[in-house]
């Protein structure tokens, strides 16, 4: 499936779904948010960048990466506040770059292949945060090895059932194994993200791969609620909400535009303002049902015993 992004008129539209592409395609919003916040016409970025109009269009539509000396340019001229300048140049730094999985977007699928290019965008800002809601799994970023094997065990099982290939035919159940893991090395680099994920009880009562599995999963999960980056909280079954379904909210910065929400569907990745909102708001919600920090820490703890 392909991540969206959004149209002048708000609408989304399907971009390529590889990492460095996805985030040029954020990179080209930004451009154009520039020009048309400050009532600039194409000819006149054209002038300030010393380009050709077309060239303009193309930086725009990601055709063309953006430089961060034209990013640069842009900002100063626009007066474009610091930490949005910031974020402008964060994003063209990585969208020339090539993560290592880059080696498994023909294998896994552009929209995984995207959610760890942004993980690692949101790490490196130093501004930014991921918000996660998982009702009945635990987040892939916090999954310890052998809930991932249990896991995409079960997947294989079902698909088995089913007869449609749980992942792409050339990967692997130990490269998809060893793609996670990882993916989770993020958590442990010079600049971790930080993260404040809220995991409904549900995943507590699937027991995937079984009581050992589940225990050793359940001690990585309290050991990750330790660190100052991470805030771990439950939803419990009798906190009286219905549950939404899952998504992750990767904040580059507090600036109501520098945000984008992924979940499961047609269209995977969406930031129109109206999106963004909804899902602040549901976050809000589900951090007021949800157990404290200590509980939750608490119930980890009872949990492992």
């Amino acid at each position: 499936m392909a991540p969206a992004k959004r149209s002048r008129t708000g609408a989304t539209a399907a971009v390529d779904g590889s990492g460095p592409t996805f985030l040029g395609s954020l990179l080209g919003q930004k451009f154009r948010q520039v020009r048309e916040q400050n009532g600039a016409s194409r000819e006149d970025v054209a002038r300030v960048l010393d380009v050709s109009v077309h060239a303009v269009a193309r930086l725009e539509t990601a055709e063309n990466k953006g430089s961060v000396a034209q990013v640069h340019l842009l900002c100063s001229h626009f007066g474009v506040p610091k930490e949005a300048a910031g974020h402008m140049e964060r994003l063209a730094r990585k969208a020339l770059q090539r993560g290592w999985w880059s080696d498994y977007d023909q294998l896994l699928g552009g929209a995984y292949a995207s959610i760890v290019a942004v993980e690692n965008l949101i790490a490196v800002s130093g501004t930014g945060e991921i918000r996660i809601w998982e009702p009945s799994i635990f987040p892939g970023l916090f999954q310890a090895p052998d809930y991932i094997r249990a896991l995409f065990e079960q997947h294989e099982a079902m698909a088995r059932i089913t007869g449609e290939s749980p992942w792409p035919a050339r990967l692997s159940l130990d490269e998809q194994v060893q793609s996670r893991q990882k993916r989770a090395l993020i958590l442990d680099g010079d600049t971790p993200p930080r993260i404040r994920a809220i995991i409904g009880e549900g995943a507590f009562r699937r027991k995937i791969g079984g009581t050992e599995v589940m225990r050793r999963q359940i001690e990585h999960l309290h050991d990750l609620s330790q660190r100052p980056d991470i805030s771990i909280q439950i939803v419990m079954d009798d906190a009286g909400i219905p549950d939404p379904a899952p998504f992750t909210h990767y904040v580059f910065s507090q600036a109501a535009d520098h945000s984008v929400v992924y979940h499961e569907g047609p269209s995977s990745f969406g930031d129109n303002l109206q999106l963004i909102a909804k899902h602040n708001a549901v976050f809000r919600q589900l951090q007021a049902s949800a157990v404290s920090l200590r509980d939750a820490r608490s119930y980890l703890l009872d949990a492992i015993s």
